[in-house]
This record gives C-alpha cells, sequence and structure tokens, in this order.
C-alpha cells in the first residue's frame, strides 16, 4: 500500500494514490475540512470577507449543513441582508445579499 493512503473523510476501503494531481486534492481538503480559523465556519467566514473586502456585488447562499443556528448568525453578521433556510431538517443554508451603494 506504498504511495496510498486513506482520505481522513473516507470509508475504510477508499484509498488515493499520490501523485502531483492528488497533492493538489490534500491542499484543498486540509482548507475545506479543517480551516485555519479555530471555528466551524472558518471556511465559509473567510469567503464572505473576501466578498465584502472586494466590494462585489454578489447574492449569496451558502451550505451550512448541521451546524447551530448560533453559528450561522455569527458568520452571518458580515453581511448586511440574510435569512437562514431550511429546505429540510438538516440542511441549513445562508441566503444573502452584498450591495454596496457607498465606498466600504
Amino acid at each position: 500500500m506504498q504511495g496510498q493512503r486513506k482520505l481522513p473523510l473516507a470509508a475504510p476501503q477508499k484509498t488515493w494514490h499520490f501523485s502531483a494531481k492528488s497533492k493538489i486534492h490534500f491542499r484543498i481538503l486540509r482548507h475545506s475540512v479543517y480551516p485555519e480559523s479555530s471555528n466551524r465556519t472558518g471556511v465559509h467566514d473567510a469567503l464572505l470577507q473576501h466578498i465584502l473586502q472586494r466590494s462585489w456585488q454578489s447574492e449569496i447562499m451558502l451550505n451550512y449543513g448541521i451546524l447551530q443556528i448560533s453559528e450561522i448568525r455569527r458568520s452571518a453578521k458580515l453581511l448586511p441582508h440574510y435569512n437562514i433556510i431550511h429546505p429540510c431538517s438538516d440542511l441549513r443554508i445562508l441566503h444573502g445579499f452584498c450591495s454596496f451603494t457607498s465606498s466600504h
């Protein structure tokens, strides 16, 4: 099994063969599964911060999965307007807007 490694979230029978492409996958996986911030919404927060810093007019929909409403609200406070949508009991989606009429 040299050169192969199990993915952190994969089923035991799934393996990933190391190559140049797989190294990119592990870098992406590390940032999406293990954000650099100390909270579980770190990737969401970073994305929202980048959008706001650039003053992009945007409609935003982010999947927060089963995270607590309080965590989603803390993350969403970066947005001037938002709603939390519950299409089913185990899925929470942040729907928000960024619109800028003056410089930020």
